[in-house]
């Protein structure tokens, strides 16, 4: 055996390390450290897992009057994401945003536009659709009229006198464009998103 003389400067670095790990224990007591960077204790939610939690609360529905429509912050930069919950989960979403919020970083950059659950865009002032949709609180584009299929976001403009609106795809030439009922790509920006999107033939996107 060693003697306290012939210890090696690795022994004794591995024995103050020890020391130092039960100061560290002893100091957080029953607290543990989370990946977002703040203290919880055994009873709390980390940041990361609250943001799972809001989005995981009861969405289930009979009809519209079940549900009502929240606000989740999804990236540290405030971008939002408006959907739809069981009116009855509405504190339970508020307790878990408020922790899931509280726990992303500062962010230099400006914030994206909000999406509804089909994954469209409204205009930061714009108001979401909401239905019961096959059981589950869902929001939309009120543009549209409903929740877009798979594959297909809602784009609109104004077109004259109207507004144009429809479950579309983006484009970069009307060769993209496969629907034949909105076979014309073209570039609008005064409706709830802005971009280059298959629209009907005879729509002018931008027009008054």
């Amino acid at each position: 055996m060693l003697g306290p003389t012939a210890m090696t400067t690795n022994q004794r670095w591995v024995i103050q390390g020890v020391g130092w790990l039960a100061l560290l224990l002893a100091a957080c007591g029953s607290g543990s450290l989370t990946l977002d960077g703040g203290p919880t204790g055994t009873g709390g939610t980390s940041g990361a897992a609250a943001c799972q939690m809001a989005l995981a609360v009861d969405r289930s529905c009979t009809t519209a009057t079940d549900c009502v429509v929240v606000s989740h912050t999804s990236s540290c930069c405030g971008s939002s994401q408006a959907i739809g919950i069981r009116n009855s989960a509405q504190t339970t979403f508020q307790m878990l945003e408020a922790q899931c919020d509280a726990s992303y970083p500062a962010c230099g950059r400006a914030a994206g536009p909000p999406t509804v659950d089909d994954g469209s865009q409204i205009m930061f002032n714009g108001t979401a659709g909401l239905d019961c949709v096959q059981g589950k609180c869902t929001t939309f584009v009120p543009a549209c009229g409903g929740p877009c299929p798979t594959g297909k976001v809602c784009f609109s403009c104004s077109n004259h006198a109207s507004l144009f609106a429809a479950c579309t795809n983006a484009c970069t030439a009307s060769s993209d464009c496969h629907d034949p009922a909105l076979p014309l790509c073209q570039m609008g920006t005064s409706g709830n998103t802005y971009g280059m999107f298959c629209t009907a033939a005879d729509v002018a996107c931008d027009t008054k």
